[in-house]
């Protein structure tokens, strides 16, 4: 920062952006016909198609994706996973820790919720 000769007051509860990763086990993804290696089937683009849409009915900025920072499907590691970085509904950066707290356990359940 020093050699931007720019200026940031850095706060304990301050979080830029938040991230988060959809995935599942890989049976899951072998019963939808994954393969390693190979081109994933229509039936895991899917997926991941249905967990983006329904990542932003949570995070989406009015129902677009807006906020969205980058949204990446990786096929290289053990599972397939949707790697999700966003700015906060409203691009209010200022997240007291607490808020962080109760968004990560309301996308717990409601993402349990989904998957059933």
């Amino acid at each position: 920062m020093n050699d931007l000769n720019a200026t940031f007051r850095e706060k304990k509860n301050t979080t830029a952006f938040e991230g988060m990763i959809i995935t599942s086990d890989s049976e899951f993804f072998e019963k939808l016909g994954y393969v390693p290696g190979m081109s994933p089937p229509i039936e895991v683009m899917d997926f991941f198609d249905s967990a983006y849409r329904f990542a932003l009915t949570y995070i989406g900025y009015h129902g677009t994706d807006e906020n969205i920072l980058s949204a990446v499907i990786h096929f290289d590691e053990t599972t397939p996973h949707l790697q999700l970085y966003y700015r906060r509904n409203g691009y209010n950066v200022a997240v007291s820790a607490n808020e962080l707290e109760q968004a990560k356990k309301k996308y717990q359940t409601d993402s349990e919720k989904y998957a059933k």
